[in-house]
């Protein structure tokens, strides 16, 4: 089985020319709403055929659908007509266009006849339940385009697959049932997501707080927190213990 998570394409040097030219930009976009650079990087989604590459459809939908929630001025010229864009690629832009959720965005979903995504509202963001790689790409893209920590709960929802840890390994030599790949997926998804949260968290100090809040929150299933406390341990090396006791005591 050949099982490839790109996760954290924001981040990550192995998707090329998007990363290396965009990366700074898109992971603080949040924090300055720098919309000057997006022309570029869109140039940059067509150019490379990133919505038919299914490693980087995900992050791509994820952040471009929220710069487009937050600026819909934006989608002007680049998403009004789907014809414009190569058939492989559409699916994916009806996808962008839904989580947008714009009216203008909306409109132009009407326009396409789409049964699957016209007229319905996409779900929170937070309720996404994980179960590719592709899908904590997406949460990782929507984090860095609007800095809601909702996007990070189904990243660390998927720490839930710890018990599939070392699955992948095992996979190798195992007798490749389907439960096996299955577990092994699994064991791969709960690595991307334990490497994404500590890589993020250690450069952001939001993606770091909101660990440490789950990590004392009593409602946050035990076997949950002991890989929060893990990324606890590696995210915040320099936290007090006056901050600890406090996040004890709930203040």
């Amino acid at each position: 089985m050949k099982f490839i998570v790109l996760v954290g394409f924001l981040i990550a040097s192995s998707v090329g020319m998007a990363a290396d030219d965009y990366s700074e930009w898109s992971k603080h976009f949040y924090q300055t709403q720098d919309v000057a650079q997006f022309d570029g990087f869109w140039k940059t989604v067509l150019k490379e055929k990133m919505l038919e590459n299914r490693n980087q459809i995900n992050p791509v939908i994820g952040f471009s659908s929220q710069v487009f929630h937050k600026h819909p001025e934006l989608s002007k010229g680049r998403m009004d007509n789907l014809e414009s864009f190569p058939k492989a690629a559409r699916e994916s832009v009806l996808k962008l266009l839904w989580l947008s959720d714009t009216d203008e965005t909306r409109a132009i979903l009407a326009k396409t006849g789409s049964t699957e995504y016209s007229g319905k509202a996409p779900p929170p963001i937070g309720t996404l339940k994980i179960n590719t790689g592709q899908e904590l790409d997406l949460c990782w893209g929507w984090y860095f385009a609007t800095g809601d920590t909702a996007a990070l709960d189904p990243i660390i929802s998927a720490l839930d697959f710890g018990r599939y840890a070392g699955a992948l390994k095992k996979y190798k030599t195992s007798q490749r049932t389907e439960e096996d790949k299955q577990a092994a997926i699994k064991g791969a998804i709960f690595r991307a997501a334990m490497w994404s949260l500590r890589a993020n968290g250690v450069e952001d100090p939001r993606i770091a707080k909101h660990i440490r809040i789950l990590f004392f929150d009593p409602q946050t299933p035990e076997s949950r927190k002991v890989w929060l406390g893990v990324l606890f341990a590696r995210v915040s090396p320099n936290i007090s213990k006056q901050e600890l006791d406090d996040n004890k005591a709930g203040r």
